[in-house]
């Protein structure tokens, strides 16, 4: 059985090897998606399967320092409540939801943990979480949205991105569509793929 500096999962712990990890100093990452529309040609996962991705990735690679927690699969969708198997979760439950889970991390003794988000509408929830944290409890929580992490990369835009700006890398646009097709091929509609662009503006007017 692997150690607990090498566990990265935090349910693969038993209770006295939370204690361990509290020890070790090591820092709870607690994805948070949503389970909602993704267009024609994407599934309802893409939310909650990307943020998952990017937080389970990061403990993967410092297992000494991180521990994934199980994703907060559902988030605040109502604007898109129109389109069928989009699940809404209120955002007063969302935020008290998300901040029990921050609340029993600092109770056992965690003094830092981080939220990834990958839900838009969810963004400005999960700061308030992170600020509550910070607030209510002796812990210290850090927040971002999974894709403010390419900005750690100055050349994101010029390299990689084949889209026109700003439309492309949001919404159900290429860079979703291409973490599906990476995670998750087999999910992707690819004969359903096409640029809605002309729908809202010419690529001149951007």
């Amino acid at each position: 059985m692997a150690s607990v500096k090498d566990i990265y999962k935090f349910d693969e712990l038993t209770w006295p090897e939370v204690n361990e990890a509290v020890e070790m100093g090591k820092i709870p990452i607690i994805p948070t998606g949503a389970v909602e529309q993704h267009g024609h040609h994407l599934p309802l996962k893409v939310d909650h399967l990307c943020a998952n991705a990017v937080a389970t990735e990061g403990a993967r690679l410092k297992p000494e320092y991180s521990l994934v927690l199980p994703p907060v699969s559902y988030g605040y969708v109502h604007h898109v409540m129109d389109f069928p198997g989009s699940l809404n979760i209120h955002y007063e439950h969302f935020i008290q939801y998300l901040l029990d889970i921050c609340k029993s991390l600092a109770y056992h003794g965690f003094k830092k943990m981080m939220l990834v988000n990958g839900h838009g509408s969810n963004h400005n929830l999960v700061e308030m979480v992170a600020r509550r944290t910070i607030v209510e409890t002796d812990a210290s929580c850090a927040f971002c949205s999974w894709w403010q992490l390419l900005k750690v990369d100055p050349d994101f835009d010029k390299e990689w991105r084949e889209s026109v700006f700003p439309g492309g890398c949001s919404h159900a646009g290429e860079l979703e569509t291409s973490m599906l097709l990476y995670l998750s091929p087999e999910s992707v509609r690819k004969d359903k793929i096409k640029s809605e662009i002309a729908r809202t503006s010419s690529a001149e007017d951007l």
